[in-house]
């Protein structure tokens, strides 16, 4: 495709973006339910005709291990334009390099469409942005003095704090109590898990063993 001489970047974008058509929705989102065109169909719609215009398009990615950034910027002769930069947060993210991959590529597709003015996803009409749809809840896990509280009432059967004393002090030798469940959390769930693998999970009798080896010591 031969490029075409315009006398400025605004006549050659103008130019350009008249001969764009809207990229294919070769994607799926399964969280809304929708299609949309991913980076590869997106670029196929736009760069080879911003090129035919003399227009290079380049997006500038950087990040700080919290956020991710991508600055897109449009190039013709000695003319630059500056289109803005987008940041996405990736805090907090179990991978975090492929949580970076994914925004960038997010990033970057989405200020490639809005720099070509094509559209690239189903418009639905606001809904994702009213809370009329989903958005998903990034659930924690549970710390290890929540599993040590779980363990002593729902497979142990504590019903009280003298129960669940009475168990941690049989299970710990009486180094700790209810007391220390979360400060030394991970150190209780190591011993409850021990006794729960001696015990194949069967812990008849392990609740009165402990609530009477606590009064007699008591």
């Amino acid at each position: 495709m031969a490029t075409k001489k315009h006398d400025n970047l605004a006549s050659a974008l103008a130019a350009a973006q008249g001969e764009m058509s809207n990229a294919s929705k070769n994607a799926k989102n399964p969280h809304f339910k929708s299609t949309y065109a991913d980076l590869a169909s997106l670029r196929d719609a736009v760069i080879p005709v911003l090129s035919a215009h003399g227009i290079a398009l380049v997006q500038l990615c950087d990040g700080d291990g919290q956020t991710v950034s991508v600055t897109t910027r449009l190039l013709f002769g000695a003319e630059s334009m500056d289109c803005g930069r987008l940041t996405i947060s990736i805090s907090g993210a179990r991978n975090p390099a492929q949580a970076a991959g994914a925004a960038i590529t997010y990033a970057r597709r989405y200020q490639l469409g809005a720099v070509a003015g094509v559209a690239a996803t189903e418009d639905d009409d606001g809904n994702s942005l009213d809370g009329t749809r989903p958005v998903p809840v990034q659930r924690r896990k549970p710390s290890a003095a929540a599993k040590v509280r779980h363990i002593l009432k729902h497979e142990i059967g504590c019903e009280s704090a003298t129960d669940a004393e009475a168990a941690l002090r049989y299970a710990t030798e009486g180094k700790f109590g209810a007391a220390e469940i979360d400060t030394e959390g991970d150190e209780l769930l190591e011993v409850l898990e021990g006794f729960r693998d001696t015990c194949g999970g069967d812990w008849t009798g392990y609740l009165n063993s402990a609530v009477k080896t606590w009064e007699a010591q008591a």
